[in-house]
């Protein structure tokens, strides 16, 4: 599973950058075995991750930092094209209701955008995921099934316990680094809703200044 692969070592580079070795060594204990693992068994594994990675990192900001640091990343899936062209469009106009005017108008990828459904809403950015698979989704009669279904993460869509509150700002980053990449500035990511903590939908908050 190359995926898999450099989703984990992004991991121990993002966390020992953030957090040092030790911390690193520590959250990451077993990571060598993780992708042979059953989906069941790596979403336990990913979960004593995250209780190790909030004991050792007791300030929740920075957990959250971390979480978006290895998240994801559009540009990954897409390349950098999508983003460039927003980009070059902000630095024309300064105006994030044009960029998302243009995000809605692009048929890029299979006639439909490339670009997440954003709406602007009091000067914040509000998102809600579709969910990874939607015919199962739609199909799926048990919350547990729903989950599986609509969880874009590998790693945790498995689980039947709780996974530590901030994991999903790793979801939340795959937002985060699209507009820093067009604004090219910080902004502020806030997960609304979480499938995984028994919520119907993944949803998000953008914050920025104009």
């Amino acid at each position: 599973m190359d995926w898999l692969d450099s989703k984990l070592k992004k991991w121990e580079r993002v966390i020992e950058a953030a957090a040092g070795e030790a911390v690193r060594r520590e959250v990451m204990t077993g990571v060598e075995v993780v992708p042979a693992m059953e989906p069941k068994a790596m979403a336990l594994w990913t979960k004593g991750a995250m209780e190790r990675l909030s004991r050792l990192v007791t300030d929740l900001e920075l957990r959250r930092r971390i979480l978006v640091g290895f998240s994801c990343e559009h540009t990954e899936e897409f390349g950098e094209e999508p983003t460039r062209r927003m980009r070059d469009l902000y630095r024309e106009t300064g105006s994030v209701e044009a960029v998302l005017g243009a995000m809605r108008a692009d048929r890029s990828w299979n006639g439909i955008s490339v670009y997440p459904p954003y709406e602007l809403i009091a000067g914040e950015l509000h998102v809600t995921k579709q969910p990874c698979d939607r015919a199962a989704f739609a199909k799926a009669k048990t919350d547990y099934e729903k989950q599986i279904a609509g969880c874009y993460c590998p790693l945790v869509k498995h689980t039947e316990e709780e996974i530590p509150e901030p994991y999903c700002y790793c979801g939340g980053g795959w937002h985060l680094k699209i507009w820093e990449g067009i604004l090219e500035r910080p902004v502020r990511i806030e997960v609304t809703k979480a499938i995984l903590r028994g919520d119907k939908d993944c949803s998000f908050i953008i914050r920025y200044s104009e």
